[in-house]
């Protein structure tokens, strides 16, 4: 069976490695650029392991190159059965870019990841878990009775969404008392941990264990400049309260 060794949940710092193909082949995959859905062929590979993290939970692929051949963009094939390390991982690269002959199984080839966009992702991974945690956890906010229900660490477009049972009443202050908050962990710089749970990896930033997949900073003193830009206060169809929090890096 194909399995794909996930270098970054190791050492989320290592930015080069090398790998041999398991297996490669031409897809047809939907792709957003410039926020616009196109089609596209592409070339992809499977390998043994990588330093490239895939999108998914909420942080995007990484951006770098294989064999020098920049890569488009990085993908678990949930419709593969899952391995013990998870999805297996492809790697896509354009057709007009590299050849099918280029990437024949067995052969070994040496990947470089761009260490700024992973570091601003890690950045904003890391952001959004600890707005999280403030939320759900911090005596402060616990009268409101937030749930996390989603997280989506882009840089430039991030924002959590959290349930909430006591509706807020002024957004300006709430907003202003959670950023206060949100600097003082940070100024505290409370370092990350890692830990497994249940044969799964969990993160820790400030109150508890988060299970996930993702890159992160070292500590939070690497967020400093994030802050809550801007509060939406709604309900779902189903009745059900919700608050959008957008965040972002202001240095």
């Amino acid at each position: 069976m194909l399995s794909t060794i996930r270098i970054f949940e190791k050492d989320m710092q290592q930015s080069e490695c090398t790998a041999k193909i398991l297996s490669s082949g031409i897809e047809t995959i939907r792709y957003v650029k410039n926020k616009t859905p196109q089609m596209v062929e592409t070339i992809f590979i499977i390998c043994d392991q990588t330093i490239f993290h895939p999108q998914s939970g909420g942080q995007p692929a990484d951006k770098g190159t294989i064999n020098g051949k920049n890569v488009l963009t990085v993908r678990e094939d949930k419709n593969l059965p899952k391995t013990e390390h998870g999805y297996i991982i492809k790697h896509y690269f354009l057709a007009t870019e590299i050849h099918l002959e280029d990437v024949q199984v067995e052969t070994e080839v040496s990947m470089i990841i761009d260490n700024t966009f992973r570091s601003e992702c890690s950045q904003y991974h890391s952001a959004g878990h600890l707005i999280a945690d403030i939320a759900e956890c911090s005596p402060q906010f616990q009268i409101n009775e937030f749930t996390s229900l989603k997280g989506h660490h882009f840089p430039g477009e991030a924002y959590v969404e959290l349930g909430i049972k006591i509706p807020l009443g002024s957004l300006d202050t709430f907003k202003n008392d959670f950023n206060h908050a949100f600097k003082q962990i940070i100024n505290e710089a409370k370092p990350l941990a890692t830990c497994m749970i249940d044969n799964k990896r969990h993160i820790k930033i400030a109150y508890q264990n988060r299970m996930c997949g993702g890159t992160h900073v070292n500590s939070t003193s690497e967020l400093s400049g994030f802050m809550i830009n801007k509060i939406k206060q709604d309900r779902k169809d189903t009745g059900e309260m919700f608050i959008k929090l957008w965040y972002g890096n202001n240095n």
